[in-house]
């Protein structure tokens, strides 16, 4: 219905109304056609999901947020007004404060078979990194544990690094990432009190 920039926020309302369709992108519309039509009335109880299809293998690599479903149509100016209320949200929305760091991997936490993590989809491990130094921000912290991404789309994501070798690091704190919350996370270290970060992907 309309393209999605990698590394933009996009505000998509999709509103079907009897013989009907139209998106709506950050406001605006940008696609309409009278060629998708019928009900729910022929469906069988299905999962609801976003990005993916119930079986993996058509994983969408994105974020989603203040998902919401409405059972009627919603008119071009209630979009508009909805747009602007997230953006002004997202707009006074403090950013997490990020870090760069030199630091060596020192402890790796194991990643389970994808088969045994049902029903989670993706898995986070923390492994343990000793800082070195601090490229950018502010880190107090000798030792650190860091999230990364071990499973996806119930894929393992092989560790491209290697215990005593010294990576450069973009963190922001884990806390800082309300989404990472219902992620299944595995942490097996004796020192947990170190501070723990989510590394940002560049």
């Amino acid at each position: 219905m309309c393209p999605l920039p990698a590394g933009e926020p996009q505000h998509i309302l999709v509103v079907y109304s009897p013989g009907k369709t139209a998106c709506f992108c950050n406001g605006q519309q940008v696609f309409s056609s009278d060629k998708i039509r019928g009900d729910f009335s022929n469906w069988n109880p299905q999962h609801l999901l976003f990005g993916d299809e119930w079986d993996g293998g058509r994983d969408w690599s994105g974020s989603l947020e203040g998902v919401a479903i409405y059972s009627r149509a919603i008119g071009a100016e209630e979009v508009r007004r909805r747009y602007a209320s997230v953006k002004q949200r997202l707009e006074n929305r403090p950013r997490p404060e990020q870090v760069v760091l030199e630091a060596t991997l020192a402890e790796t936490s194991p990643t389970p078979p994808p088969n045994l993590i049902s029903p989670y989809r993706r898995v986070l491990v923390a492994n343990t990194y000793e800082v070195k130094s601090v490229v950018k921000g502010r880190c107090e912290s000798k030792k650190i544990l860091v999230a990364e991404w071990g499973i996806l789309d119930r894929k393992v994501v092989p560790l491209a690094r290697q215990k005593g070798k010294t990576y450069k690091l973009a963190l922001e704190k884990f806390d800082d990432h309300a989404e990472l919350e219902p992620e299944k996370l595995i942490l097996e270290t004796d020192d947990l009190a170190l501070p723990m970060y989510y590394e940002v992907r560049q």
